[in-house]
């Protein structure tokens, strides 16, 4: 996926759920990392972009019996 730059780091909380502020119009993926910045999930292929005021949430891991994307009603 080539050079990308950090836009920030944000905790999971103990439910499992994650909020960052993210700029508007510029592309970007999530890694999942444990204490010592090393990757514990599978890496995530697709790129997100969202515009001014726009929110993602996420429902959880495309699987083969779950196919819906970000920001889609779980």
């Amino acid at each position: 996926m080539g050079m990308r730059e950090i836009l920030g780091y944000a905790p999971i909380q103990p439910d499992g759920s994650v909020q960052i502020q993210v700029p508007a119009n510029v592309p970007f993926t999530i890694d999942v990392l444990d204490v010592n910045a090393r990757r514990i999930s599978a890496q995530h292929n697709s790129w997100l972009q969202l515009v001014p005021g726009e929110t993602k949430s996420c429902n959880g891991c495309h699987g083969t019996t779950k196919m819906t994307s970000h920001g889609e009603p779980a």
